[in-house]
């Protein structure tokens, strides 16, 4: 029969909640979809390591956050330069492609704003920054 100490039994324990406690925290979370209603001004701020919602106030400090839009529906997206890196905008399509142009100029100066106006289509996929699109990316979802 195995000899158990109290230190072995409250250490396997401990590591026993901790990992309850983490679970699913470390792991790459499906960013949380947002309905932008029509005619909105959608404010995001780009860093290398994602973009981070401000504007309208529940996409607030959300990262990467999933925008659903209404077909046909006009919106604009105005991206702020959080981190005085280089940075664009694009929306792109399933093919990665820009979508009818698209697209940004970039901007390295922090706090530097630019806009981007567009009518939601069904080629829609995603927007991204093209310097930093394996993390700097989000998601649309048009119906």
């Amino acid at each position: 029969m195995a000899d158990y100490t109290r230190r072995t039994v409250l250490g396997v324990t401990g590591a026993s909640v901790a990992t309850i406690a983490t679970a699913g925290c470390l792991g790459s979370d499906d960013a949380e979809a947002f309905e932008i209603d029509p005619e909105t001004t959608i404010v995001i701020e780009g860093y290398n390591s994602h973009w981070e919602g401000v504007e309208p106030e529940e996409i607030e400090g959300s990262e990467n956050p999933t925008f659903v839009l209404e077909e046909d529906e006009r919106y604009e997206i105005e991206w702020i330069n959080g981190d005085g890196m280089e940075h664009d905008l694009q929306l792109w399509d399933d093919g990665d492609a820009i979508v009818d142009d698209l697209a940004t100029d970039t901007m390295a100066d922090e706090g530097e704003r630019d806009v981007l106006e567009f009518t939601a289509t069904a080629e829609l996929s995603s927007y991204v920054c093209s310097l930093h699109a394996r993390r700097q990316i989000g998601e649309f979802d048009v119906e």
